[in-house]
């Protein structure tokens, strides 16, 4: 009995013993700042504090992956989490190590490996990666890892992901793949990582927009550059019909445009509802567009669309630099079209012939394009505006009329 009550005294005074430290909580040093009012155990996680976190891991009936009030949001949320969010990689590496701890365990939704991609913290990425305890797919409101890294630039995060096999690279969210969203943000490293890893599907589209499409219409050149040394790449991919070289050219894009005619890859005639890429750089006024055009000797700069030539377009729009340059480079234009008096009959003659397609049109489908665009660079005509399928398209647009080019009327630059 004797024997008994001693190991009951024993128990009771350990016990005793071990609910005094709880209670009197971590006492040594450093000691924790608490800057908010919350559990000592987040307090060390968000401070990193590598003794006091060690302290209570050490505690015999403490629980590491119990979810504690923060001071400082007011929302639950359990030790690893804070610490990835402080960026603390040495307490991740202690957590990460420590039997028991769930690595996977979320705040609203995110995981730690997805909170340390989103913010680019490539260390905690690794030490969370290497565990190999960690689902690298888990996604937070349907985007992976990988995607979130990708979306926000952080190329280091990237290529440690993609050098593990059970990385989907491929994956996405609404259709947005992790080299898709690279290419709209111009994330240049990123690109380049995913392309050279070969397990990338570089023709993947969202809303008929492949990357280069994408990379395309947002002025990343580099990105475009980086595209176009792959075989696999479409360069002559199209969204109805739009195809990158012609997208570039109604924006202007100088680099974009050298690129695409550098490869030997892309059909610089290729037109959209009959404009070539030179008609439309010529309409926009680029004439450095239109200049490296020119230059690659392989372009039909006399290329009329019912009718309308690069130098005549240019010429109503008043785009003198670009008709210099077009008759500089060869293009030709009778002279005796371009009076004053002929260039008025020319675009009466269009417009009725417009107008006819139309009314064949009327109650079938909506009107050629070049029809509305007619009215637009024409400033419109009567009967062809009061047209019902024209006049929705056509009338807010009224009121900006251009004007012939003056250069084209008198002179001729010379070679």
């Amino acid at each position: 009995m004797g024997r008994i009550r001693a190991i009951r005294y024993a128990l009771f005074f350990h016990g005793l013993f071990m609910a005094f430290f709880v209670w009197a909580g971590w006492t040594g040093s450093p000691s924790l700042e608490m800057q908010f009012k919350e559990h000592e155990f987040l307090a060390a996680c968000r401070e990193g504090n590598l003794p006091a976190l060690e302290f209570y891991l050490g505690l015999e009936d403490f629980d590491p992956n119990e979810e504690f009030t923060s001071g400082e949001t007011g929302k639950l949320i359990c030790g690893l989490s804070l610490a990835v969010i402080n960026g603390h990689e040495k307490v991740v590496k202690i957590l990460a190590d420590t039997e028991g701890v769930d690595l996977n365990q979320s705040y609203h939704g995110a995981t730690p490996l997805f909170i340390a991609c989103s913010s680019g913290l490539e260390e905690i990425v690794k030490i969370l990666a290497r565990t190999g305890k960690v689902d690298l797919n888990h996604p937070c409101n349907e985007t992976a890892p990988v995607l979130i890294a990708s979306i926000n630039g952080h190329d280091k995060v990237v290529k440690i992901l993609a050098q593990y096999e059970t990385v989907d690279l491929n994956t996405h969210k609404e259709g947005i793949t992790p080299l898709s969203a690279a290419c709209r943000r111009g994330h240049e490293k990123v690109v380049e990582i995913l392309a050279r890893t070969g397990k990338v599907d570089l023709n993947h589209p969202i809303d008929e927009m492949t990357p280069v499409f994408i990379a395309t219409i947002s002025g990343h050149d580099k990105v475009v550059k980086i595209l176009a040394q792959y075989e696999t790449v479409d360069l002559n991919t199209h969204k109805k019909g739009i195809t990158l070289l012609c997208a570039a050219c109604r924006l202007g894009l100088e680099k974009v445009v050298e690129i695409l005619a550098r490869t030997g890859k892309v059909d610089l005639n290729h037109p959209i509802d009959e404009m070539t890429p030179v008609l439309i750089a010529s309409m926009n006024g680029h004439d450095k567009v239109v200049e490296i055009l020119a230059g690659t000797g392989k372009v039909d700069l006399n290329h009329a669309c019912n009718g309308i030539t690069p130098v005549l377009i240019a010429s109503i729009y008043g785009h003198d630099e670009v008709v210099k340059t077009l008759l500089k480079a060869g293009a030709t234009q009778n002279m005796e079209l371009l009076s004053p008096l002929n260039v008025e009959t020319h675009i009466i003659n269009l417009l009725r012939d417009a107008l006819k397609e139309v009314r064949q049109q009327e109650g079938q489908q909506q009107p050629n394009k070049m029809v509305v665009l007619y009215n637009i660079i024409f400033g419109g005509e009567e009967d062809v505006v009061s047209s019902p399928n024209v006049q929705s398209q056509v009338v807010p647009m009224a009121g900006s009329l251009p004007h012939i080019s003056r250069l084209s009327l008198t002179e001729t630059p010379k070679k």
